[in-house]
């Protein structure tokens, strides 16, 4: 029943906070690597064009390759497990039906409002927004045996 829904609903809040902790690195990762890349590609450039002659078997583009490699050799291990963990995310919980919780008509949809914040003020956001969920939900856990408690004293 009731109890049931609020039980799975809580769990699958619990789940996405700690999911986007656990994959905060995960998700950073390529964007660092690839700036890393590009600040050695640009070093590498600037110390091509200043030091001449190089010999003919250390070519500028060897060096470029190499990064480049180095660079999709981090990525994509750290795509992949990032992909892997959403999925199974994904598979081991029933999605929420938002319609059905909330009582949505099929013609009302939900619209984003305040998109417009940088995605690391989003990130804040949620990270906050998370912080402030499980400690909501801790609060409700003591006053719920707290209720219990004056209820079974009330009974006695």
């Amino acid at each position: 029943g009731i109890n049931a829904e609020y039980g799975a609903a809580r769990h699958r809040t619990q789940g996405y906070v700690s999911l986007y902790s656990r994959t905060k690195l995960l998700r950073r990762l390529p964007g660092y690597v690839v700036t890393l890349g590009c600040a050695i590609c640009l070093l590498l450039a600037g110390i091509f064009g200043w030091t001449k002659p190089w010999p003919s078997h250390l070519k500028p583009e060897y060096f470029l390759l190499g990064v480049s490699v180095m660079q999709t050799c981090v990525v994509l291990p750290a795509v992949l497990l990032y992909t892997n963990d959403v999925c199974k995310f994904n598979r081991s919980r029933d999605l929420p039906d938002m319609e059905k919780y909330l009582g949505f008509s099929n013609g009302v949809h939900i619209q984003q409002v305040g998109t417009n914040k940088s995605k690391q003020e989003l990130e804040e956001t949620i990270d906050k927004q998370g912080e402030i969920i499980q400690s909501l939900q801790h609060h409700n856990q003591v006053l719920a045996r707290r209720i219990m408690s004056l209820h079974r004293q009330i009974k006695a």
